[in-house]
């Protein structure tokens, strides 16, 4: 007799620890009291978290009872954390969690109808040199013309010795060359006939800040060239 009431009393016992230990809630807006779906809600110190569903409703189960901290965090709202929640074996009544939406105050933007002229609008790069990088350009004899040849997209005419290039599918003779804005037809000695360069240039790198290659979508002033040097 005494067996068969260890036995039932453990039975008992087993089946009430193998019941499911559930915590739910929601969790809504404070102030509109509408539902938050995909509210994240964890319990610190533990591996449990989740999300809430369209009805802002969320579910732990298989917990053991004891007291736990709740933390819900959702985009746009400020963090809410439930400190010392009880789970008892019974009488646990579903959360109702409420956040706060988060405002932000930016500083104010001023809008005028006023147009500015410093806006790039060039889509077509634009390439400086100095004179350093002219003076060591290997092979350039300081000659600012032959320094352009090492410029990205540039490519050499044939022959070696001169000093002019082909950029975007153009001949030679279709690039335009501008002292301080003002236009120079030659810009060589002894220029190639046919070709818009030569073996040595007319400028002298000892009077020249910097060198400006624009391959395209430059000032109209410019004329039909293809490009301006």
């Amino acid at each position: 007799m005494k067996l068969i009431l260890m036995l039932f009393t453990l039975f008992i016992f087993q089946f009430m620890s193998s019941q499911e230990s559930i915590i739910e809630g929601y969790v809504y807006d404070s102030k509109t009291n509408a539902p938050i779906e995909g509210a994240t809600v964890i319990i610190q110190n533990t591996d449990f978290g989740t999300v809430t569903n369209v009805n802002g409703r969320f579910i732990f189960s298989d917990l053991s009872y004891g007291t736990y901290t709740i933390e819900v965090t959702h985009i746009g709202y400020h963090l809410n954390v439930i400190y010392n929640f009880i789970h008892k074996r019974k009488g646990n009544d579903p959360l109702e969690i409420l956040l706060d939406e988060s405002v932000f105050i930016l500083n104010e933007i001023i809008l005028d109808n006023k147009f500015s002229s410093s806006l790039h609008q060039s889509v077509v790069p634009e390439y400086l040199m100095n004179k350093i990088e002219i003076i060591s350009y290997p092979g350039g004899n300081n000659d600012p013309l032959k320094a352009i040849q090492s410029l990205p997209g540039v490519l050499p005419s044939q022959g070696g010795f001169r000093n002019d290039f082909i950029i975007r599918g153009g001949g030679p003779s279709e690039s335009v060359f501008y002292l301080d804005d003002m236009e120079i037809p030659v810009a060589n000695h002894f220029s190639t006939q046919g070709s818009g360069g030569g073996s040595v240039g007319i400028f002298n790198v000892n009077f020249v800040n910097n060198i400006s290659l624009s391959t395209g979508g430059f000032n109209a002033s410019y004329d039909l060239s293809l490009i301006h040097i």
